[in-house]
């Protein structure tokens, strides 16, 4: 699995890391960082708030058209819906997009398959 993570000084840059879970992503992006690893270029000079719980780490989830695919095979009520990749891809898109709580969840994919399931 990929985790997208978010380290925050002054400036903020997205880094992706190959974890088994988000711990192990977290310690590596630490790790990576602490030894200069993770260079801050001019182009991710975008000003972010530093007074944020966690500080200077933050992990999100970064969920893949697989992910997706092999959760609605897994669910029954999702699996005999038969759901296309666009709609899967619709669904994640869906997901993506919701802001009223960071990161991705089974219950915000839950709720993003039904709109795509009742928009057929």
């Amino acid at each position: 699995m990929k985790f997208n993570l978010t380290i925050q000084e002054i400036y903020e840059k997205k880094v992706t890391v190959e974890a088994e879970n988000w711990h192990e992503a977290l310690m590596e992006t630490i790790k990576r960082n602490n030894k200069g690893d993770i260079i801050i270029e001019d182009h991710d000079l975008r000003e972010c708030n530093v007074d944020i719980e966690g500080w200077p780490y933050q992990v999100f989830d970064k969920w893949t058209i697989e992910d997706v695919e092999k959760y609605v095979n897994e669910t029954t009520c999702w699996s005999e819906q038969n759901l296309t990749e666009t709609e899967m891809r619709q669904a994640l898109y869906i997901m993506s997009n919701d802001n009223e709580t960071k990161g991705f969840s089974k219950e915000k994919l839950d709720k993003s398959l039904a709109i795509v399931a009742n928009n057929r």
